[in-house]
């Protein structure tokens, strides 16, 4: 069974990386200060061993952050944001947001609102431990340039020829 699929999206002139399904990870690693951009509905985000649930209004330019999982974690935590109080920091200590976990650097990443694209960006600011986006069941990721993806424990490239 195939666990995920590349198709050439004919509307949007671009190659496209889909995930199949919910028994293993597919997660995009976020290159260090290369801002992506996140969808307009639920992003699931692995900073270190912490998992991060953000969903986004982008209409009302609401960003909603809840704390699933991680090392020290043992409730979820939420918080709301709302765009024109950007940039958002996510670390260790004196952010916006703040997780005790060794696995997370001292500001791992960067929530900032693009008001010409209106668009929330999320840039991973060189941190120890990396930035993924998780590409849980349904969810597309566009494909551009050298990217790197975890399946499992199992990490792969693409490279643009």
């Amino acid at each position: 069974m195939a666990l995920f699929y590349v198709y050439y999206d004919v509307r949007c002139c671009h190659y496209m990386l889909k995930s199949k399904t919910k028994e293993i990870f597919l997660s995009y690693i976020i290159q260090p200060n290369n801002p992506i951009p996140l969808d307009n509905k639920k992003n699931y985000i692995k900073i270190g061993k912490v998992i991060l649930s953000i969903t986004i209004k982008t209409e009302e330019k609401l960003l909603y952050i809840k704390i699933k999982k991680g090392e020290t974690i043992h409730n979820e935590q939420n918080y709301y944001f709302n765009g024109d109080k950007t940039p958002i920091t996510i670390g260790r200590t004196n952010c916006s947001i703040n997780i005790k976990c060794d696995s997370v650097s001292k500001t791992h990443v960067t929530i900032d609102y693009d008001k010409l694209n209106q668009r929330f960006i999320l840039t991973d600011n060189a941190s120890t431990n990396g930035t993924q986006l998780i590409l849980n069941e349904g969810k597309t990721l566009q494909l551009s340039g050298d990217m790197s993806f975890n399946l499992g424990e199992q990490i792969f490239s693409i490279k643009e020829k």
